[in-house]
């Protein structure tokens, strides 16, 4: 079971990786909606990969800002929420309102420290 999770977490932390240059990607190419969802994943896996390193699963979207906001309580890092909420107005301007390449790239930065200082949270050995 340790093993597993270890591998889950792991999955996570690459997958969040991977979505942020892929979202950098979709960005550089102009497409814009793309690019937001893509660099909400990140910030989810990040989120994901966090949580299971401390044992708790994020079924939904209303569980990963639950974590989001507790681990910027625990660490007093405003940043964290700043970068969240980026990445939450890309998710939903994918599906209600139109963003174009200039506001997804202002957005851009705080996401990029989110992701950065969620991944740093994992441990390098996680559970167990």
């Amino acid at each position: 079971m340790i093993g597993e999770a270890r591998e889950q977490i792991k999955r996570h932390v690459v997958a969040s990786r991977e979505y942020l240059e892929n979202g950098l990607i979709m960005l550089d190419k102009g497409e814009i909606e793309k690019a937001g969802e893509l660099l909400w994943e990140s910030v989810a896996q990040a989120a994901e990969a966090v949580a299971l390193s401390r044992g708790i699963s994020l079924r939904n979207h209303r569980s990963i800002r639950w974590f989001i906001s507790t681990v910027a309580k625990e660490l007093n890092d405003r940043d964290l929420l700043t970068g969240f909420r980026q990445a939450e107005q890309l998710h939903s301007s994918f599906h209600e309102i139109e963003l174009n390449g200039e506001d997804v790239a202002t957005m851009l930065e705080p996401i990029r420290v989110t992701v950065r200082k969620l991944l740093a949270q994992v441990p390098a050995r996680p559970v167990g």
